[in-house]
């Protein structure tokens, strides 16, 4: 075992690396790596696998779906991320659906290794912790965004999230490829015929223009003056 990260197979994603550290009993050549196509399901919501699954490339999105057939997205999830932990950890089934946006690749880590690194590496457990700090701020704003904010503005506050993760957020920034109205209605609850709607009236006021899998914004002040609180 060494810790240099050229022959870590998970070289690049930060909470893994503690696996691939000196003196670590865990033998990084026992990840494994798996690939998902673009709209595969790679875990479904309640089932009883409990691996833990480290983005290696592409995009994956978590989301639940209603009696109805309506999904809600929760989380895009990027590269270097990862989602299976609660399973991991308290040993019930899954929370929530993921599938794969793109074509991606993932390290696939076991339950029992999981845990082995919580109890014995603090570094890990501690940056574990963070990261749950960390979603259960990001929850806690989504929730009073639903609860309290009328779909114009949910809209205008995702336009922001994904124009700031793309460095984008200045007159002249763009979003391509852009989510879709079905997308977006995903992600904040709402229905498309609402979303398309407070689209075309950001369109009409001048604040954004849209084009073929495209959002351009002309005036990225309405957007941050409206959002502030929200972000």
């Amino acid at each position: 075992m060494t810790g240099n990260p050229n022959q870590c197979p998970a070289s690049g994603i930060p909470l893994l690396q503690y696996l691939c550290e000196e003196g670590s009993s865990f033998d990084p050549e026992k990840l494994q790596k798996r690939k998902y196509s673009k709209g595969q399901v790679i875990i479904h919501h309640m089932s009883e696998e409990n691996d833990v699954f480290f983005l290696l490339s592409g995009r994956a999105l978590a989301f639940l779906t209603s009696v109805d057939g309506t999904e809600l997205a929760f989380d895009e999830i990027q590269h270097g991320s990862y989602f299976g932990e609660l399973a991991a950890i308290d040993g019930g089934p899954r929370s929530a659906s993921v599938c794969a946006l793109t074509d991606v690749e993932l390290v696939q880590v076991s339950s029992e290794a999981f845990l082995q690194m919580i109890e014995t590496k603090p570094h890990f457990a501690l940056a574990l912790i963070k990261d749950f700090a960390k979603s259960v701020r990001n929850l806690s704003n989504r929730n009073f965004e639903l609860a309290t904010k009328p779909v114009s503005e949910r809209v205008k506050s995702l336009i922001v999230r994904e124009a700031l993760e793309r460095n984008q957020l200045f007159d002249g920034g763009v979003l391509k490829p852009a989510l879709t109205h079905a997308d977006i209605a995903q992600r904040i609850g709402a229905r498309r015929e609402a979303v398309s709607r407070s689209l075309s009236d950001m369109v009409s006021k001048g604040v954004i223009k849209t084009e073929r899998q495209t959002i351009r914004i002309l005036d990225a002040g309405s957007l941050t003056d409206l959002n502030e609180a929200s972000l």
